[in-house]
């Protein structure tokens, strides 16, 4: 047993060295360095520390010791921490970073068949504008990571075609962000929670058509935007949550989400195509609001369309499943009005009179189609 005391002793301080250093590593020494010895040290100790714990057990009386697993595969006592140590340092290797590349003072993480932007090499001096590349050392860029480039003063973005995935924060609280431009008509392009969240000086950004759905909270407290081009069906709850420049929206939505225009103070009209449902607090708040349309939703959560001052009309479906009582509550001149049973058609007056019954909201027969 003395025989292995040093070996032992020394692969537990490579051991503790290494998985300290794996987990000390942050995402800023990830940007510079990609450091792979930690892992590379932590798998190679553990794996040296079972083995010699396997040869001391050998020679003790547990040596004749068996575990029976839950397979029943009975395993001899000595061999468990040198197992123990291979799974460990397996685990370990699987971990290690790959490989990371530097272009243009950004940092990218190099994989088999792709590349990911992990963000500025650290103390660089951020670029007016960013143009991330369509490949990185041959490979195609397909991902920004996340929280990627945060909190950055970057003022323009260029984005490539190859680009597939925006991941959560990527460029939240980048208040100089002025202007997003994409490249080209992406094949493929996911936009994860809150992206460009308190990007406050974006004024416009089209999405190409092959964004189909936004994440919670991407556009959230983007307070200067005023125009936004989005073609696809789904958004997330508080998506566009305190834009207070928007003042007019156009959406083919499947349903508008909670808080989706929540304190959006300057919108004026809404028109949410054919979605069947308005969450909770969806345009509550939007103080110049004066029309919306949702005249095919059957089911409008509490406080949709609260405290709109201005608020005239409201369009909601006529076969109508749940409407809260207080889906007007603060907008003194609104009126919701019953949208068509079937689309080109309209109900005469008495089928929606017959409606209003057990619903506080003044409910008309008009249909309403905002412009």
């Amino acid at each position: 047993m003395k025989k292995i005391v040093w070996p032992l002793l020394l692969a537990a301080v490579l051991f503790a060295a290494g998985t300290t250093g794996a987990l000390a590593e942050t995402e800023e020494a990830v940007r510079t360095t990609g450091a792979k010895w930690p892992y590379i040290v932590g798998g190679i100790a553990a794996i040296v520390i079972g083995i010699c714990l396997s040869i001391g057990m050998a020679g003790t009386h547990s040596r004749n010791e068996v575990l029976v697993t839950p397979t029943f595969i009975p395993i001899p006592m000595p061999l468990i921490p040198a197992v123990l140590g291979i799974v460990i340092g397996i685990a370990a290797f699987i971990q290690t970073p790959a490989d990371l590349y530097v272009l243009g003072g950004v940092q990218y993480r190099l994989y088999e068949k792709s590349a990911t932007a992990v963000g500025l090499v650290k103390d660089a001096e951020p670029p007016e504008t960013l143009t991330l590349p369509d490949e990185v050392d041959g490979l195609p860029l397909t991902d920004i990571r996340q929280n990627a480039f945060s909190g950055t003063s970057i003022r323009e973005l260029v984005l490539p075609v190859s680009l597939q995935t925006i991941n959560q924060g990527a460029f939240r609280n980048c208040t100089a962000l002025e202007s997003v431009t994409f490249a080209g008509e992406n094949k493929k392009l996911s936009i994860g929670n809150e992206a460009f969240r308190g990007c406050a000086a974006l004024k416009a950004i089209h999405l190409p058509e092959s964004v189909k759905e936004l994440g919670q909270s991407v556009f959230r407290d983007c307070a200067a935007l005023e125009e936004i081009g989005f073609s696809g069906k789904e958004i997330r709850s508080a998506c566009f949550q305190g834009c207070s420049s928007l003042k007019s929206v156009s959406m083919r939505l499947k349903s508008v989400p909670d808080s989706a225009f929540r304190g959006c103070s300057s919108l004026i009209v809404a028109n949410m195509g054919e979605a069947e449902s308005v969450g909770s607090y969806a345009f509550e708040g939007c103080s110049s609001l004066i029309c919306v349309s949702t005249a095919y939703a059957t089911v409008i959560e509490g406080w949709a369309y609260a405290n709109c001052p201005e608020l005239l009309a409201v369009g909601i479906g006529y076969e109508v499943k749940s409407l809260a009582g207080n889906v007007l509550s603060g907008s003194l001149k609104a009126a919701l009005y019953v949208g068509s049973e079937k689309r080109g058609t309209r109900r005469k007056g008495p089928a929606c009179i017959s409606r209003k019954t057990g619903f506080s909201p003044v409910i008309c027969c008009r249909t309403v189609h905002c412009g």
